[in-house]
């Protein structure tokens, strides 16, 4: 006869991510939106004032990086790991770092970023101010302001590299990202 047993879990099961297969760039971007955007809100309710100068710092570092045309995301992912820890909320900020975690690690996110050989979007986003709205929101302790810029910033992203990696597109229309109304849907 057969005999089916119980899988035997490590020790440490708690910490250990369950095994997913490979999510795709535009999957991630979606669920980033939606839990991101809620981090936010959250965010501008407990955020310090040493935080919001720590996301400060992220963001020159992110503007620096990209001025230079340094190929670094490590200011981004401060300045969105930084919101995440405002929420003083560490479920909240195993769900962000969850999600880096994922993009890190995406072999699909890896083969997007090999279809995009222009980089001007990203000293595009710069112009854009997103990061900065969204600090904005921050500082004013506005959960909607805060939650709403999110929500155009990681849908902005969406776009941007959906047109980038778009075979179809011809490079001048490239460097544009395609606006479109966003809305928050709970």
């Amino acid at each position: 006869g057969v005999y089916a047993l119980p899988q035997q879990l490590p020790e440490n099961t708690a910490s250990a991510p369950a095994a997913v297969a490979d999510i795709g760039p535009f999957e991630l971007l979606r669920a980033r939106q939606v839990v991101q955007s809620a981090i936010a809100a959250a965010a501008a309710l407990t955020v310090r004032e040493d935080q919001i100068a720590d996301m400060g710092r992220a963001l020159a570092l992110e503007e620096a990086d990209t001025a230079e045309g340094r190929g670094s995301y490590a200011g981004n992912a401060a300045f969105h790991r930084l919101v995440a820890e405002a929420t003083q909320n560490e479920a909240l900020v195993a769900t962000s770092k969850g999600h880096w975690s994922i993009r890190s690690t995406s072999a699909l996110w890896a083969r997007l970023h090999l279809r995009i050989f222009d980089q001007t979007y990203r000293r595009q986003w710069r112009h854009d101010h997103h990061h900065r709205e969204i600090l904005r929101g921050l500082e004013r302790r506005d959960p909607e302001s805060a939650r709403a810029a999110m929500w155009r910033h990681l849908g902005n992203v969406s776009d941007t590299l959906l047109q980038l990696s778009d075979p179809d597109i011809t490079l001048p229309a490239r460097a544009q990202p395609r606006r479109r109304a966003l809305r928050f849907v709970p």
